[in-house]
């Protein structure tokens, strides 16, 4: 993990392993295709899907508690329009 800043942490992104891709064209819609994002620090993994980012029950939905993140307290790109970091 590298420092963000502000509390928070850089992590691999779970739901394409890191690769920030979907398929062959698309960028990944959990860490905007960065491959990483902030987490809180400590970083832990989500108990839910134990840092897969996907749910048990059915692989190719996200995980709920996580967005698909892997982490609990993910800060996900998505979710802000400004584009900046959380402090």
């Amino acid at each position: 993990m590298s420092a963000v800043g502000g509390g928070y942490g850089v992590e691999t992104c779970a739901w394409r392993h890191g690769r920030g891709k979907e398929g062959a064209y698309g960028r990944c819609h959990v860490c905007m295709g960065k491959g990483s994002l902030p987490v809180s620090r400590p970083a832990q993994k989500c108990p839910d899907c134990l840092c897969t980012g996907r749910r048990e029950e059915a692989p190719g939905e996200p995980c709920a508690r996580c967005g698909g993140t892997g982490w609990e307290g993910a800060y996900r790109p998505a979710a802000n329009t400004s584009g900046t970091a959380p402090r």
